[in-house]
């Protein structure tokens, strides 16, 4: 005896783009059931497959695995809420004028100050601001405040918030800016 298909049903989400694919077939062993998982209409293969004797088993893996996926959707809508509404005030938290402190570094401690130059809706251009030193600490360390004077190219960075963090704005893969409290930083270096 062959291997028959007998039917195939789709199960969408409801609050996502998943979808289960839940065929019978009818093989020498018996009736077969095949699940294939799809995260998205993209996906063509499947996410993943199961293949069971047991159709309990097997509407109970995927209703577990589209709960899953529920959830998680859930979990992106919320995170891009709470984003979106931190976001929506950027033009209030970072002026024209406003100075951003970033504080970075591997065994020593490296301040480097910024200046908003000019703001849209979600992204700011600084430029870099010189630090002056208003108290020597001790060996090696001091306290700085950012100058007037500024080192080179007005950067174009987006304001990024996230999971309640405070607003910055990322200059590099090791260095993120915040508003500066106007109280002098500690910095330290080898030379």
């Amino acid at each position: 005896m062959s291997i028959k298909k007998l039917s195939t049903q789709t199960f969408n989400s409801k609050k996502s783009t998943a979808r289960v694919d839940f065929t019978t077939y009818e093989a020498p062993e018996g009736l077969v059931f095949i699940l294939k998982g799809f995260r998205s209409k993209r996906h063509r293969k499947g996410t993943w497959i199961i293949r069971t004797n047991d159709k309990a088993k097997a509407i109970n893996a995927g209703t577990r695995w589209m709960k899953s996926q529920d959830d998680l959707a859930e979990e992106k809508a919320k995170i891009k809420a709470e984003r979106k509404a931190l976001n929506s005030n950027v033009e209030q938290t970072f002026v024209e004028g406003a100075i951003l402190v970033s504080s970075w570094g591997y065994e020593q401690t490296n301040i480097d100050f910024f200046k908003v130059v000019r703001r849209t809706k979600s992204m700011v251009h600084v430029i870099e601001l010189c630090n002056k030193t208003v108290e020597a600490t001790d060996f090696m360390s001091s306290r700085v405040i950012p100058s007037e004077e500024t080192r080179g190219e007005v950067m174009k960075k987006r304001v990024q918030c996230y999971g309640g963090e405070e607003k910055h704005i990322k200059i590099n893969s090791s260095s993120y800016a915040r508003l500066w409290d106007g109280k002098p930083r500690l910095q330290t270096s080898y030379h």
